[in-house]
């Protein structure tokens, strides 16, 4: 029983040991079967960065990578001394494969199968195969011929005398770029250029200054394009990038030439459209000027609001024609040209507040005619002269001769005190005031005050100067002097002199001003006598009373 157990034991592992020896011989002894052919995704043959042909099938195992790698080692096996060489397209099977092969001087160059056809063209593998041939034969000769020693040194020669004329031309147009900066720098200070009374002469002198950098530059860097398209066309390995950039170049210039003549009906709309409202503008503004000028009349326009309203008609005809011309603007169609469009229009929505509330607040003093040019005027704290009412902001002279410039909005919250309005027919209001003791008699003071005015140049005489008594204080009688002014604008010099003509008249008469103060009355008249008026360093022509 043992024995039999034994040996069953044995069998076993013999019968294993058999079993794992024979599975691993009976697979090596089976020949695995050969990968079927393929199409996979085109690849070119470039012979000296020329295309030869497309090669998309797999053959033997060989993708077309590996396929178009042999067939350029292939080419440089050939012996390519000369031009006398044949090179032909040859049908051949292979098995059940059919095909040709491309042979120079009968070598083995590359074959093509019907795999490698575009399966979008209509050509034939034999069509394909003489074409082939025939791409190959031309590279082939051209390489030979290009690659000549003599060639190559006249290629270097022509490509080393234009680099020399592009660095000539690069060097003449750096010295006109500061030729050019310099006259624009000097003709800056001759000459002005003023915008709505803002100086914009900086301005357009530095907006010249980058047109020449610009204009300057595009010419450097087309001459640069022109010099690297002839230098890489004089050899043979770089022709082909030569071509590229002049197909761009002539691309380029093709779809602006074909842009710009499709673009000239929409052109011709456009400026139509310009002529138009240009003179539809200037027939509005004669009208406009016309009753500024006071040779028209009409009930809906003041000759003060006639210059705002011309600004306001022709700003929107102007945008009525910008919005019928838009549609006709090369481009306006584009993504790129609405996405600029809604970016500005973004740009002002955000930035346009405080600029409204300006306009309407100009919009408002124009059309209200609180003040005009040329009126005398206080403005809370700042008196003087207007000399612009724009829309966004007026500007007024003060008597220092400082420029006040007013934000409309402002001159709307404040009071406005303009005394030029009612002074055309009678002249402008105009007082000051003295304070006088109780022992003057109050009909000398009006006498000597009425003749202070009547000395005073740019007092009118009509309506006459006249006195008010304006208080009676603990120890002094307050008389003010009111009188018209001949040019409300010289409000302040005629004021300076008339205090001048005031003093000498109570000096000349022996009463005494109030000012400074007094807590006790002084002894004696505080005046000063007719033998000192003109004490040194004063002169007697320095008085306008001595004269008269």
């Amino acid at each position: 029983m043992k024995a039999t157990l034994r040996r069953i034991v044995l069998l076993a592992l013999c019968l294993s040991l058999c079993l794992q020896f024979a599975v691993p011989a009976l697979a090596q002894s089976q020949e695995a079967p050969a990968p079927a052919d393929s199409v996979l995704q085109p690849v070119t043959l470039m012979l000296w960065n020329r295309p030869v042909v497309q090669m998309r099938a797999t053959f033997a195992g060989l993708s077309p990578q590996a396929r178009a790698e042999r067939s350029v080692l292939r080419v440089g096996a050939l012996p390519l001394r000369d031009t006398n060489f044949t090179v032909e397209a040859v049908a051949t099977t292979m098995g059940d494969r059919s095909g040709y092969i491309i042979q120079a001087n009968g070598q083995l160059i590359f074959g093509l199968l019907p795999e490698d056809l575009d399966p979008e063209s209509s050509q034939t593998l034999e069509e394909a195969a003489a074409q082939a041939a025939f791409q190959l034969s031309t590279v082939l000769k051209t390489h030979i011929t290009e690659s000549r020693p003599e060639q190559l040194w006249s290629g270097a020669l022509r490509s080393a005398v234009a680099t020399l004329i592009f660095l000539v031309l690069a060097w003449l147009l750096w010295r006109l770029r500061g030729f050019f900066l310099a006259r624009l720098g000097a003709a800056v200070h001759k000459r002005g250029a003023k915008l709505l009374n803002v100086d914009v002469g900086p301005f357009f002198a530095r907006a010249e200054a980058a047109l020449v950098r610009l204009v300057l530059l595009a010419v450097l860097f087309t001459a640069g394009y022109f010099w690297l398209y002839y230098v890489l066309s004089q050899f043979y390995f770089s022709q082909p990038w030569a071509e590229k950039l002049g197909g761009y170049l002539a691309s380029l210039l093709t779809n602006m030439g074909l842009g710009i003549l499709e673009a000239i009906p929409d052109l011709v709309t456009v400026l139509a459209i310009f002529i138009v409202t240009r003179v539809f503008v200037q027939i509005l503004g004669s009208f406009f000027r016309a009753v500024e000028e006071g040779q028209i009349e009409v009930r809906w326009v003041q000759r003060d609001s006639a210059r705002a309203t011309r600004k306001i008609f022709s700003t929107m005809v102007w945008l009525f024609a910008l919005t019928v011309a838009y549609p006709y603007i090369p481009g306006s169609e584009t993504e790129a040209f609405k996405g600029v469009s809604v970016f500005a229009g973004l740009m002002i929505s955000l930035g346009s507040t405080g600029f409204i509330n300006q306009l309407v607040s100009g919009i408002v003093v124009v059309y209200s005619r609180a003040l005009k040019v040329g009126d005398l005027v206080t403005v809370g704290d700042t008196v003087g002269q207007v000399v612009e009412v724009g829309f966004l902001s007026t500007k007024v002279i003060s008597p220092r001769q400082e420029e006040i410039t007013i934000p409309n909005a402002v001159l709307i919250g404040n009071k406005v005190t303009n005394y030029s309005t009612l002074a055309q027919a009678e002249g402008a209001m105009a007082t000051t005031t003295v304070t006088i003791g109780y022992d003057a008699p109050w009909r000398q003071v009006h006498a000597m005050l009425l003749l202070a005015a009547s000395r005073t140049a740019g007092v009118r005489k009509q309506p006459e100067p006249f006195v008010v008594q304006r208080s009676l204080s603990d120890f002094y009688v307050e008389y003010e002097l009111r009188f018209r002014l001949e040019k409300p604008d010289e409000r302040f010099a005629v004021t300076s002199r008339l205090h001048a003509e005031i003093q000498d008249a109570f000096n000349e008469s022996g009463v005494q001003i109030m000012s400074p103060h007094f807590e006790g009355q002084p002894s004696d008249p505080v005046v000063v006598p007719k033998s000192k008026w003109f004490a040194t360093p004063a002169r007697t022509q320095g008085s306008s009373s001595a004269s008269s």
